[in-house]
């Protein structure tokens, strides 16, 4: 039995179909209680194989997460995860053969802000707003290791204040971590900058002074090799006045600027010269050269003090000439082995070792400065400064400082000093002094004179006192009653 045979042809047409559909894209983007809403627009057109949801951090996707047949359906997304400000966020569709992408949107979040309110010396609360997505982790700490001091504090993620028991930190923005953890580990951190105080309307000064007379902040700037005298209001601490004054070659040959006693005038000191300033009429009245009172010094310092002039050689071998401002007559000549350091109305001066007093116009010994902890005469002082209002000085070297009352011949060791820089004077007369304390880094400290005691806040800078605030040559100030009570 033979079986029966058919052979034929058949023709088939398939198209394959590669086109995706427009991603849905994003509706909105909410914050609900500290956790983060994305709701999708309704979807049209399903010819796509997958969804996913990018975050976008600084310009670049750091996550890319599939998105699943029930946010599809719910069109939302529950975002638990992000944390970090302003996250963008789009929707990408794809199939085998493209992928299309939505527009991003942005989800603009307010950033932390964090601000030091000094209670004490050692001790300031810091006040902090919430984190905007607070919700999306368990706790946050803020870390910080800065001037010899470390440690951690916990936040709490809603904002609030806390207590921390160390010096409050001024003069330069201090740079701090945000530390994130859920369920009981650390999942990531930011940095954060911690600011106390107010800007001026100039920073990066040379110098700057409070004369109490004219009731107004004088304040000395260097623009390339331009000095220039600015005048602030006391009160709003905004620019009155400026004027340039004089060419500097190097801001090394600036010295100081002092009040000339009982006057309205500035003494601007500087090497070969020194220019006298009237905070009146906002103007210069007098150059002083060195070399109107000696040919042969050309080069020493000049400094304006009361009635003198002083020539004092800037180098250690050199000598210090003292002369009437007047008469030019010359009043004190030595060789120098030591620095020189004379109070602004010339009532004393240091040379030597030695602390000489202004008598009816003649400069006499008054007493060889003395170390009284160790019993012997003073090593070689790096710095001195005279408070003419109660007739006291603070002095020292390196790692020692004592307070002396020059009328009552009291003389007080000042514990913790540090490597003492510079010296100001409260209202109430007590030292402000800034000091270096190595791996503790600055320190500007108000020393309690009655109890002998040394109070002190963190610092980056020296800072200046006047008038109840505190100034820092980085333009900042800060108003504190911490050193007028």
């Amino acid at each position: 039995m033979q079986a029966e045979l058919f052979s034929g042809t058949v023709t088939y047409s398939f198209t394959v179909d590669k086109s995706l559909a427009d991603s849905f894209g994003i509706a909105s983007v909410d914050i609900i209680q500290g956790s983060i809403f994305i709701n999708l627009n309704p979807i049209t057109d399903t010819n796509f194989d997958e969804a996913f949801l990018l975050i976008k951090k600084n310009g670049s996707v750091v996550e890319e997460l599939l998105i699943s047949q029930q946010q599809v359906n719910d069109l939302q997304i529950h975002d638990s995860e992000t944390f970090f400000y302003n996250p963008e966020y789009p929707i990408k569709v794809k199939n085998t053969f493209e992928e299309k992408i939505s527009d991003y949107v942005l989800l603009t979040t307010p950033q932390m802000e964090f601000e030091q309110l000094p209670i004490l010396y050692d001790n300031f609360d810091l006040i902090y707003s919430g984190h905007p997505l607070y919700g999306n982790f368990d706790s946050i700490g803020i870390e910080y290791s800065h001037l010899g001091v470390s440690g951690l504090e916990y936040l709490i993620p809603t904002g609030g204040t806390t207590n921390i028991n160390r010096p409050f930190t001024f003069g330069l923005p201090v740079p701090m971590r945000l530390n994130f953890y859920k369920n009981g580990s650390f999942i990531s951190d930011i940095f954060v900058e911690l600011k106390l105080g107010e800007n001026l309307p100039v920073s990066d000064f040379i110098d700057l002074t409070y004369v109490n007379s004219v009731d107004n902040y004088y304040v000395l700037s260097q623009t390339n090799s331009m000095l220039t005298m600015i005048e602030l209001d006391c009160s709003s601490l905004t620019v009155n006045r400026n004027v340039n004054l004089a060419t500097l070659l190097s801001q090394s040959d600036f010295k100081s600027l002092d009040i000339l006693a009982s006057t309205n005038l500035l003494a601007i000191n500087l090497k070969g010269k020194s220019l006298i300033f009237d905070t009146s009429s906002f103007s210069l009245i007098e150059t002083i050269l060195a070399t109107s009172y000696n040919v042969n010094k050309a080069n020493a310092l000049v400094y304006v003090k009361g009635d003198y002039v002083v020539l004092d050689d800037d180098f250690s071998s050199g000598e210090v000439i003292i002369y009437d401002k007047i008469t030019r007559i010359e009043k004190y000549r030595s060789a120098k082995m030591t620095n020189f350091f004379m109070a602004n109305d010339a009532s004393y001066f240091y040379v030597n070792g030695d602390l000489f007093e202004l008598q009816s116009g003649t400069f006499n010994f008054s007493r060889t400065m003395t170390d009284s902890v160790n019993n012997r005469d003073a090593l070689p002082l790096t710095y001195m400064a005279f408070n003419t209002a109660n007739n006291t000085v603070v002095f020292g070297w390196f790692r020692d400082a004592y307070y002396l009352d020059l009328n009552s011949n009291n003389q007080n060791y000042i514990w913790g000093s540090g490597d003492v820089r510079s010296v100001y004077f409260t209202e109430t007369g007590q030292p402000f002094m800034n000091s270096n304390h190595f791996s503790g880094g600055n320190r500007s400290h108000l020393y309690d004179v009655a109890n002998n005691e040394l109070l002190s806040i963190a610092t980056l800078t020296l800072n200046k006192y006047f008038n109840g605030s505190i100034f820092s040559p980085s333009g900042v100030y800060l108003t504190t009653d911490l050193y007028t009570n």
